[in-house]
């Protein structure tokens, strides 16, 4: 989100759309815009993502951006969570 507007990866996922939905990982820990822009630019960016068909997951989420979310019943939309310090782990089976 500091490197790449929302709304720039928006319209390349509206480009070549998938199934299932691309995962998205936003690691929150060192956002710029969270801190220089606010909680509200990074929900709205958040926002843009899910809505161009993203599922997105939060890591490193600060007490006040889940607090944010969980005030705007958003919680429930994106998968957020406080420290994931470790790299995720995907796998799949065949």
């Amino acid at each position: 989100m500091d490197a790449v507007p929302a709304v720039q990866v928006a319209r390349a996922l509206e480009r070549c759309p998938q199934q299932p939905r691309p995962l998205l990982l936003v690691d929150a820990a060192n956002l710029k815009c969270l801190r220089h822009l606010g909680v509200s630019h990074v929900v709205s960016e958040l926002l843009v993502l899910r809505k161009a068909g993203a599922e997105v997951w939060v890591r490193n989420a600060s007490p006040a951006l889940r607090n944010c979310l969980r005030l705007l019943k958003l919680d429930g939309v994106f998968h957020v969570h406080a420290e994931m310090h470790e790299p995720f782990l995907t796998t799949t089976s065949e």
